[in-house]
């Protein structure tokens, strides 16, 4: 089986999104986001490479794949208060806690809860087994000097969806776990379900490419949610990731 890709031109990404079913607002919500990358270079560099600083003396790291997407995520901090709020964050799928890390660091009041199999995924192949018990290994290592504000759940997100109480509960949620489609829309739709109004839902791997068919991965699902939630949000971003911010009950009913 193929390594994952990436779209590399925008006529690549538009028609990626364009063969996964991205309903119109999030083609323009794409545009957008790409003309304010081109204002904030030099600010975005300067955030990307902190992140960067912020894992190089947290502790041990293998590949990065976050660092890139932390201007958005600033974004959302500043949306929802910024750190002086008791945040209540949920992040489906850590593997070595990279953003965590990062996140409880930028957000010292916040209170994360991690749910994540260390099972590993299927792009990993040979390498599954033994790449998931270091991953584990060292999200404990990584996390440890905020371990106080850090609940651990090993298990699927389903079982933890199931578990957990009815009713929203998190002011921020990061879905990141398996990368198949249908995986990504049980997690979108009890994420969203578990995400207080006002809000932000951040989906990663938006342009992340593996399966076969376009819609297997997870650009297939998340285009399947923004077209089932339309009007219950507003896009913060879409980018590599996707962040959208839910609206109060008032303000996404019907005329």
């Amino acid at each position: 089986m193929a390594r994952p890709t990436t779209p590399s031109t925008l006529a690549a990404v538009l028609g990626y999104m364009l063969a996964t079913g991205a309903p119109w607002p999030a083609l323009v919500a794409w545009w957008r986001t790409r003309l304010r990358k081109r204002g904030t270079r030099q600010f975005d560099q300067a955030a990307i490479t902190e992140a960067e600083d912020v894992a190089r003396h947290t502790g041990t790291f293998g590949p990065d794949w976050f660092s890139h997407v932390v201007p958005h995520w600033l974004r959302a901090f500043e949306v929802l208060g910024g750190p002086v709020q008791p945040l209540d964050v949920l992040e489906i799928g850590s593997w070595e806690g990279r953003s965590a890390c990062y996140l409880l660091r930028k957000l010292p009041q916040a209170r994360l809860t991690v749910v994540d199999t260390w099972g590993g995924s299927d792009e990993m192949l040979r390498t599954r087994e033994e790449r998931a018990r270091v991953a584990e290994q060292r999200f404990d290592l990584n996390t440890r000097p905020w371990a106080a504000r850090v609940t651990k759940h090993k298990m699927t997100s389903d079982a933890f969806f199931q578990a957990r109480p009815p009713g929203p509960q998190f002011d921020l949620v990061y879905v990141d776990g398996s990368h198949h489609a249908d995986d990504v829309m049980r997690d979108a739709l009890s994420a969203f379900a578990a995400l207080r109004p006002g809000g932000v839902l951040i989906f990663d791997d938006y342009l992340w490419r593996f399966y076969p068919r376009p819609v297997q991965n997870p650009a297939g699902a998340i285009n399947a949610f923004l077209r089932l939630k339309a009007g219950e949000f507003d896009f913060l971003a879409v980018d590599y990731q996707v962040l959208v911010r839910k609206k109060p009950p008032d303000a996404s009913a019907p005329d």
